[in-house]
């Protein structure tokens, strides 16, 4: 019976899940800032849960995954105490492959790179956590707030900000599938931003979270 269900579930979910997963944020200009929330995998967790009820109970997410010492691979899972603590003064070579994919696009369409600013790298590893770690999928964490209200705690003054969220297996997935979408297309492409972060950490159903921040820092 264990078996039947196992079978069923994995059939689901490969009809209902597509390979990548992708959220991007309204424009915010100044301090104002609005979020898009996505309430479908929690709907969908859900009616898994009244489908095959008790076939993973037993299952607990492990805790002791750390932060890669080298910047050969993503980022990995970690608890995080106080994530404006971190100390980030690198990009991992997923992240600087993306910032250069990011920049190649730009420049295609006679656009100004954007620059790695690490306070927008410190954010956007802090989300990517925290979506993992809190098995959600939204702009508003439910521990920071939006992405504006944490780039507020790092007292970056913007004139215009946006969040760009994907999950995907590498970092050329996530970015075919985030220039396919409008929305995100449009972040990556806006004649204002100015710098950039990002943060790739590994976990998560689609094997790994990518977080992309855009700025028009103030003078």
């Amino acid at each position: 019976m264990q078996l039947k269900k196992i079978i069923s579930l994995v059939l689901i979910l490969a009809l209902i899940f597509p390979a990548t997963i992708l959220i991007s944020t309204e424009l915010a200009s100044a301090s104002q800032g609005g979020d898009l929330d996505n309430g479908f995998l929690n709907l969908l967790s859900k009616l898994l849960d009244l489908l095959f009820f008790g076939l993973f109970e037993t299952e607990q997410p492990t805790s002791n995954s750390t932060e890669a010492s080298d910047n050969s691979s993503p980022v990995s899972v970690t608890i995080e105490t106080d994530w404006t603590a971190r100390e980030v003064t690198s990009l991992t070579k997923a992240e600087e492959k993306m910032v250069e994919m990011v920049n190649q696009a730009r420049v295609k369409k006679g656009l100004s790179p954007l620059k790695v600013d690490y306070r927008l790298v410190k954010i956007a590893r802090a989300k990517s956590r925290d979506l993992i770690k809190e098995d959600y999928f939204s702009h508003y964490s439910p521990n920071y707030g939006s992405p504006f209200d944490m780039m507020r705690k790092l007292n970056i003054n913007y004139y215009l900000a946006g969040e760009n969220l994907a999950g995907a297996s590498s970092v050329e997935v996530a970015f075919e599938e985030l220039m396919k979408s409008k929305s995100h297309r449009n972040n990556i492409l806006h004649p204002d931003f100015t710098h950039i972060g990002i943060g790739i950490i590994e976990g998560g159903p689609y094997e790994k979270m990518y977080t992309q921040e855009f700025v028009d820092l103030e003078d």
